[in-house]
């Protein structure tokens, strides 16, 4: 096959016309580069975004999925924000002084309550505020079964976490007992009402 003879005009047309395509080409990936960039950035202002701003607090969405806020010149950080939370009928007279420096325990009936990740989600937002968190026995059965120390209403401040027999999820008081009740996979849900209740955002 006999290759076509090009003269120094055709050439110089058809490298003009390779660098237009280029020119273009980049231009467009580094446009659709800003674009996508654009759209990673923004945040707005809805309850999927990554910053949320309720009654004057900032909430952040961290890479982790937990939102993480400051209040009161405390760090929290939760799995869901108050508006995610506002259907929960949470009916208590405590606040974050009932746990100051006091001893925080959570009442277990089966095993099931000892790996209870809403106890942690607590837990760890209630750091700084309580003397210290500890599993506890709310019958003696337990206690001889488990070696957890047996605990009562009266006298201790308790959160136990009960599955709802009636698929509804509230938080009730009984003397110093917190009961949590709540429907299998919102047990978190539940405990980032009572938080934003003890901490006057709910």
């Amino acid at each position: 096959m006999i290759r076509k003879i090009m003269t120094e005009q055709e050439k110089e047309k058809r490298d003009n016309k390779r660098k237009r395509i280029i020119g273009i080409a980049l231009g467009l990936i580094m446009l659709l580069s800003s674009i996508g960039y654009a759209f990673m950035s923004f945040e707005d202002n809805g309850s999927g975004s990554s910053k949320i701003k309720i009654k004057g607090v900032e909430f952040s969405k961290t890479e982790n999925g937990v939102w993480s806020f400051n209040y009161g010149n405390k760090d929290y950080e939760v799995f869901y924000n108050p508006e995610q939370v506002n259907n929960i009928s949470v009916i208590t007279s405590k606040s974050l002084g009932n746990y100051y420096n006091l001893p925080l325990y959570f009442g277990i009936n089966s095993i099931a309550d000892i790996n209870n990740n809403a106890n942690y989600e607590i837990a760890r937002n209630l750091q700084g505020v309580m003397l210290k968190s500890q599993l506890a026995c709310l019958n003696e059965n337990c206690s001889s079964e488990n070696n957890y120390p047996l605990k009562n209403c009266n006298e201790d401040n308790i959160i136990i976490f009960k599955e709802s027999l009636t698929n509804t999820t509230k938080v009730s008081e009984n003397n110093k007992c917190i009961v949590i009740e709540y429907t299998i996979g919102q047990e978190q849900r539940v405990a980032d009402a009572y938080l934003f209740k003890l901490i006057g955002l709910n």
